[in-house]
């Protein structure tokens, strides 16, 4: 996961920074239903925490422009297209354990994918090695 922010917040250029840095400023958490949202609610809560957000957003877009408005900053998915596009927005890595999630692709023992998933799989681990080269890929 990565914090989203202004390149001119006073996070922009912090060395380490832990999730307890982000309670005394403006957040915005992606609602309730998103998988992303349960990720964040359980790394606070594994510290006491359980933080209200000032913001709301179904989609990650959404908590983006929320924070190009100047809003708050917000806590996604470092794999997230929004996040790889915002060039105009600081992005800092929070090294906490349980803020990660695994993305696989399973498929049924002697049974092969079609050439679309086949590529789509390929495709993926090409990117994981690209975007985290210290993840392991299994195949």
């Amino acid at each position: 996961m990565v914090l989203v922010l202004p390149h001119g917040h006073r996070l922009a250029k912090a060395g380490k920074i832990a999730l307890e840095d982000l309670l005394d400023g403006p957040l915005i958490f992606m609602n309730r239903d998103s998988s992303v949202r349960r990720i964040l609610d359980d790394a606070y809560a594994s510290h006491g925490r359980h933080p209200t957000p000032s913001y709301e957003a179904a989609y990650m877009s959404t908590a983006i422009g929320m924070v190009r408005a100047g809003l708050g900053v917000t806590l996604l998915p470092s794999s997230a297209l929004e996040v790889r596009t915002a060039s105009d927005l600081a992005c800092r890595v929070i090294d906490h354990p349980k803020l990660k999630r695994r993305i696989c692709i399973l498929r049924k023992r002697r049974q092969s994918f079609s050439p679309a998933a086949e590529a789509f799989a390929r495709s993926l681990q090409k990117l994981s090695r690209k975007w985290f080269p210290t993840a392991a890929t299994a195949r």
